[in-house]
């Protein structure tokens, strides 16, 4: 019934959007930024990376996480990878927009890590017993939140796209856990 205390990817599969089309890339960069902040994760750009030619790819790995407490920390990760993008002028509604033309491949990783600052990693007896009682709590409330929590997220890039329509069932069910 004990635990590793280590990390634990909380998605079994590989959870992605994937589109090909016209989109506002800076609005979706805005919108992961803007939803990190509102739900007070930290957040890094690690990479940004541009190959310019006849057409333009990027690469974007985006990352914010979240000190729970002092035992459990949330991590949600972006490979963001674009590919054969033609940056065009849109007008909606009588205003110019830039927009781009091209696909969109986002990879989405969630971890929760336990004992995050490493306090029990000298004593293996002490580790065992904190993981234990903390089992139910690890599984019903930090791993399912967080779950709900970037599933939330990718079907925000989905709407933001205009994949999905405007109902979210993760929004209510991480607002418990947020």
């Amino acid at each position: 019934m004990t635990i590793p205390l280590t990390s634990h990817n909380v998605f079994n599969t590989a959870n992605f959007v994937r589109y090909k089309g016209v989109f506002d890339i800076e609005g979706l960069y805005r919108l992961i930024v803007d939803w990190f902040h509102q739900h007070h994760f930290h957040y890094e750009e690690q990479r940004i990376k541009d190959r310019v030619g006849s057409t333009t790819d990027q690469k974007i790995d985006i990352r914010g996480w979240r000190n729970w407490d002092e035992m459990v920390k949330y991590d949600i990760g972006f490979k963001i990878r674009t590919y054969d993008l033609k940056f065009i002028t849109v007008e909606e509604n009588g205003v110019k927009k830039d927009m781009v033309v091209g696909r969109i491949h986002i990879p989405i990783t969630a971890q929760v890590t336990f004992d995050w600052q490493g306090k029990y990693k000298n004593n293996k007896w002490f580790a065992i017993w904190i993981a234990w009682l903390y089992h139910r709590e690890w599984e019903s409330k930090h791993i399912d939140g967080l779950y709900y929590l970037a599933n939330d997220l990718m079907n925000e890039i989905k709407k933001f796209l205009g994949m999905e329509d405007h109902t979210n069932y993760y929004r209510s069910m991480a607002s418990g856990s947020g």
